[in-house]
C-alpha cells in the first residue's frame, strides 16, 4: 500500500465524522494486528482534531503467560504514545463455568460490559474497533447461513451511534487483511498473534479459513470485497424501509398498561415488509430487543393479522400476542394474567389520592367553576362533573352483574356488558376498567373511556368535582 495512499486514508478518516476538538476516544485493544492497526491510524487522527485517546485492553485469562503478555504489550503502547490505558484481568473461564453458555458469548458480554464502564469511566464519546473487510464478509456469510433477514445483511457500520449516543467507530472496515499488515509495516509497528484465531472450532473461524478460500477460488475472487459493497447497498435499503416503518409505528403501535397493542387495520393493507417491522418494533417495545425472534416467529405474526378473534401465538422469553377483536395484543403472559383481577372496591373522598394498581392512581378534587374553561375535552384521563349533581360518597369498583351506562351523547342506557362489546374492550380487561360511581349507584365515568351524561357542567354549575387517572407508584 503506497505511503500516500495511507496518509489518503488518514485524511478520509479525519473527515469522515464530525470529531470534537476536545474529548476522549476509548480504543479496545487486543494487542492483535487489527486493533493495534486501528489503534495507529486513530492516533494520527486524534491528532490532527484535538482529541485524546484512551487504551482499553481486557485479559481474558485464557492462554496464560501468553495473555499477561498480550496486556504488557499494550501498556508498553500506550506509554509510547502517551495515551492513558486501562487493563482489567478477569478469569473469563471461571466465569463461563459458572454461568455456562458458550465461551465465546461469555467473552463478549464481559467484553461489551467493560468497553460500557470504562467509557463512562473516562467519559468518552465513542469506541475504536479493529472489524476489517474480511471481518465484514464473515459476518455477512454468518448471517445468510443463520438465516437472517435484511438487517443481517447490512454487517457493519463504519461509524454508527448508539441509543446512549456513545459511537462505534471502525476504521478498517474499508481494508483488507492484506491492508492491513502493509499499513502496520508502514508505520514499523509490531504485534501480538492470538493462536485461538487460527482454530477451526468457532464458525466464524472455519468460515475465514474455508468457506471464503472455496468461494475464491471456485466461483469469485473477489467474494470479500462484492460482500462488502453488498452490505454497503442494504444498508441504505436497511435506513428507507425502518424509516418508513417507523413512521407507521407511530400509528399503529400503542403502549397500554400492561401491554403493546398494534391495530390490525392499519397493517392489512401495507406490504409484509412494512408490516413485520412494525410487528417487531411492538415486540421490541415491550422485550427491550428483538432478540431470539425469528423468521418463523415474523411468519406467525403476519398470518396473525387475519386470523380470529381469540387466536394467539407465544413468542421468546414468555410473551404471547393474542387477536382481540381488530388488534394484536402482545403482553407477558405472567404480568398479564396477574393484571386481570378486579379493581378492589375503594371509597374516594375528595382532595385525596388513591391507588389502584401498581402503576395507576386517581386524584379526586374540587373546584370552583369560573365558567369559562373548557371541561369537554378530549383528555379521556379527566372526567369534570356538577358538584351539585352527585351524591357522594364516590366509590371505584370494577364491574358487576345488572351495571347498566347512560353514555354521555347517546340517548337512553345500555347494559355495561354491550358497551363493553360495542367499543371492543377486550373481555380479558373489562374487569380492569375502573367504574366511578356516586352513593346512588350511578356509574359516572368509565375511566379512560367515557363518561356518562350524569351531573353535566352547566351556566348554572358553580363547583366541579375534577376526576384524573394518573400513571405513578
Amino acid at each position: 500500500m503506497p505511503v500516500n495512499k495511507i496518509d489518503l486514508y488518514v485524511h478520509e478518516l479525519a473527515e469522515l465524522y464530525r470529531w470534537p476538538d476536545q474529548g476522549t476516544l476509548l480504543v479496545a485493544i487486543s494487542g492483535g494486528p487489527d486493533s493495534t492497526c486501528a489503534m495507529r491510524l486513530m492516533h494520527e487522527v486524534a491528532l490532527v482534531k484535538g482529541f485524546n485517546l484512551h487504551f482499553a485492553h481486557l485479559d481474558h485469562c485464557l492462554r496464560g503467560s501468553e495473555s499477561a503478555e498480550d496486556a504488557r504489550f499494550v501498556e508498553q503502547l500506550a506509554h509510547q504514545y502517551s495515551w492513558e490505558c486501562t487493563v482489567k484481568k478477569v478469569n473469563i473461564r471461571q466465569l463461563h463455568d459458572e454461568e455456562r453458555g458458550s465461551l465465546q458469548q461469555t467473552c463478549r458480554l464481559v467484553r461489551q460490559d467493560f468497553l460500557n464502564h470504562v467509557a463512562s469511566h473516562v467519559r468518552a464519546f465513542g469506541v475504536v474497533l479493529g472489524h476489517n473487510k474480511g471481518d465484514q464478509a464473515e459476518t455477512v456469510l454468518q448471517h445468510l447461513i443463520r438465516g437472517s433477514g435484511l438487517a443481517g445483511l447490512t454487517g457493519m457500520s463504519m461509524i454508527e451511534k448508539s441509543e446512549t449516543g456513545l459511537v462505534t467507530v471502525r476504521p478498517l472496515l474499508g481494508k483488507t487483511r492484506s491492508e492491513v499488515l502493509e499499513i502496520l509495516e508502514h508505520y514499523q509497528m509490531s504485534y501480538r498473534r492470538d493462536p485461538s484465531n487460527e482454530t477451526d472450532k468457532y464458525q466464524r473461524n472455519h468460515i475465514r479459513h474455508h468457506l471464503i478460500p472455496f468461494i475464491e477460488q471456485h466461483y469469485n475472487p473477489q467474494i470479500v470485497n462484492r460482500l462488502a459493497d453488498m452490505a454497503d447497498i442494504l444498508r441504505e435499503d436497511e435506513k428507507f424501509l425502518e424509516s418508513q416503518s417507523l413512521k407507521l409505528a407511530e400509528k399503529a403501535v400503542t403502549k397500554k398498561q400492561d401491554a403493546v397493542v398494534i391495530d390490525c387495520n392499519l397493517l392489512k393493507n401495507q406490504s409484509q415488509s412494512l408490516a413485520v417491522r412494525v410487528m417487531r418494533y411492538a415486540y421490541r417495545l415491550l422485550r427491550g430487543s428483538t432478540e431470539n425472534l425469528t423468521f418463523e416467529h415474523s411468519i406467525k405474526l403476519l398470518k396473525l393479522l387475519d386470523s380470529r378473534h381469540g387466536d394467539r401465538v407465544s413468542l421468546p422469553d414468555n410473551i404471547d400476542c393474542e387477536k382481540i377483536y381488530g388488534e394484536l395484543y402482545c403482553y407477558y403472559k405472567q404480568i398479564w394474567d396477574k393484571a386481570l383481577d378486579k379493581i378492589e372496591n375503594q371509597t374516594v373522598s375528595i382532595d385525596q389520592e388513591i391507588c389502584l394498581s401498581e402503576k395507576l392512581k386517581l386524584r379526586v378534587t374540587l373546584e370552583d367553576y369560573p365558567g369559562t374553561r373548557t371541561y369537554f375535552k378530549s383528555d379521556l384521563n379527566e372526567a369534570c362533573f356538577d358538584y351539585s349533581q352527585v351524591e357522594l360518597p364516590l366509590t371505584v369498583r370494577s364491574r358487576e352483574d345488572g351495571d347498566r351506562f347512560y353514555p354521555d351523547g347517546v340517548p337512553g342506557s345500555k347494559k355495561l356488558k354491550d358497551f363493553f362489546i360495542d367499543r371492543k374492550i377486550p373481555k380479558k380487561l373489562r374487569d380492569k376498567c375502573v367504574l366511578l360511581v356516586d352513593n346512588s349507584g350511578k356509574i359516572l365515568w368509565i375511566a379512560g373511556i367515557r363518561r356518562s351524561r350524569y351531573a353535566k357542567i352547566s351556566q348554572q354549575t358553580e363547583k366541579i368535582l375534577v376526576c384524573r387517572i394518573m400513571e405513578g407508584q
